[in-house]
């Protein structure tokens, strides 16, 4: 990151930290402070006062910390870092989460280069400096905040090892998917989706820079696939471990899946007609006969359990159930259902319709920057990867636009190719429309347009013509 490209995207990354810091401080306190917001807040300073990672007002519930795997640990272990020295205030963990913004817009503008050169970079940095959508989850004390710099990072490390094949390159792949998974589960699908098909396509490379038939890569891919599933899996162990350890039991992903089971799959959200169809309703989760089990893995696995029954004996209504989550995921259902939703996190109402509007802008400028990436011949894949995994979470979970994230930063990559091309394209046709008026242009050494000799000054004779 050298020259003027790199001074422009500092710059850029100051604004887009500008950006978040003023929503975080200025427009987020004054929003109520709830659900995720506050688990992160005192998951973070539960692990910074030395109680370990325990389950959040479990002391006032149960009279003792308990122990508790139902949330993924990076994030709040980066809040711990900054509560263990003082900053252990709800606004002190806004503020530090802002800090990750800046990196998410560099790795941004690093992809954009990546795959369409400088002016695209420079233009994605822009919109990610300042799309909603990302500027929120910064300053709202979520684990989205970290996840979207992982993703970015996921997405460069796997146009590196289809440049540079190699196990240093697969070995990075694999461990940043392993790190996003310790943000948000659903990562781990990126070793099925993104990580291997990596390893295959860069093991097609040829020597002269062609790619070979895929069924003769398979073979060659099988060690670089093994190092990036090696690689994730070293990095999930001391979870793993550490919830054997204190749970009893070695969970690899988390224990809320049973909440989010039986707030997803119960008659509001199933019925037509229901307001709640294809989307989540806590209440739900909060009767039955899973509800005042205390033990965290028993109630889990009991939510769970109670989720396939009623799956069963509704399976014809699957398919639009999931259906309309899709739907709901792309804002294509129940937009302002998304737009109150999002007041759980302490999310700005007319900041997230701003999001919106420039979200529905994006979209379209993707598409023509996915045009433009087809017709030069570019590799594609790895962008799209995001939207099938988030659409793959959304259909078994529900759907809401702050889980659509790891589609967003490809997002405002192809839009800011798109826009890039349709510039070019205008300056082009605006350069074509102004030679046309000059007229044509001489051809050199050809005689010069005739010119009309000057008429002789007033009152001066002429010869007659004979």
């Amino acid at each position: 990151m050298r020259g003027r490209f790199g001074l422009w995207l500092v710059a850029i990354a100051a604004v887009g930290l500008a950006a978040r810091l003023v929503y975080a401080l200025a427009i987020a306190p004054d929003l109520p402070a709830r659900g995720d917001t506050l688990l992160y807040h005192f998951l973070a300073n539960g692990i910074a006062d030395g109680k370990g990672y325990i389950r959040p007002f479990s002391e006032l519930q149960h009279g003792e910390p308990l122990p508790t795997a139902g949330y993924p640990p990076l994030y709040p272990l980066y809040l711990a870092a900054f509560s263990a020295v003082g900053l252990d205030s709800l606004t002190a963990h806004r503020a530090v989460s802002c800090l990750l913004g800046p990196v998410a817009v560099v790795l941004v503008g690093l992809l954009g280069r990546r795959v369409a050169g400088e002016r695209a970079g420079l233009v994605a940095a822009a919109l990610a400096a300042v799309y909603p959508q990302l500027v929120m989850v910064d300053g709202t004390v979520i684990t989205e905040a970290l996840y979207a710099p992982l993703v970015a990072g996921i997405l460069l490390a796997a146009y590196r090892i289809l440049d540079r094949p190699g196990w240093g390159s697969a070995a990075l792949l694999g461990a940043l998917v392993g790190l996003a998974t310790l943000t948000r589960t659903e990562a781990l699908l990126l070793v099925v989706l993104l990580a291997v098909p990596a390893c295959v396509a860069a093991a097609r490379r040829r020597p002269d820079g062609t790619r070979g038939p895929w069924r003769g890569a398979l073979r060659p891919a099988a060690p670089l696939a093994l190092v990036a599933v090696a690689a994730t899996a070293l990095v999930l162990a001391p979870w793993v471990v550490r919830n054997a350890v204190t749970m009893g039991e070695a969970i690899v992903l988390t224990t809320n899946s049973g909440h989010t089971a039986a707030a997803t799959v119960c008659d509001e959200t199933f019925e037509a007609g229901s307001p709640y169809l294809g989307f989540v309703r806590h209440a739900c989760a909060l009767r039955g006969p899973c509800a005042g089990i205390r033990d965290e893995l028993e109630q889990a696995a009991c939510q769970r359990d109670e989720a396939w029954r009623y799956l069963r004996d509704h399976a014809g209504r699957v398919p639009v159930v999931v259906a309309v989550r899709i739907l709901r995921l792309w804002e294509l259902y129940g937009y302002q259902d998304d737009l109150g939703y999002g007041e759980l996190w302490s999310r700005s109402i007319p900041v997230a319709k701003a999001g919106l509007v420039m979200y529905g802008l994006l979209v379209l400028a993707a598409i023509g920057g996915i045009v433009r990436l087809r017709r030069t011949g570019t590799t594609l894949w790895p962008l799209l990867v995001p939207a099938l995994l988030v659409t793959i979470s959304a259909a078994t979970t529900f759907g809401f636009s702050r889980y659509r994230l790891a589609a967003e930063i490809p997002l405002v990559v192809l839009a800011a190719v798109g826009v890039v091309w349709g510039a070019d394209a205008v300056r082009s046709r605006t350069g074509r429309a102004s030679r046309a008026a000059r007229g044509p242009a001489a051809a050199p050494g050809s005689p010069g347009p005739a010119r009309c000799a000057p008429a002789p000054p007033c009152g001066t004779a002429t010869a007659p013509a004979r």
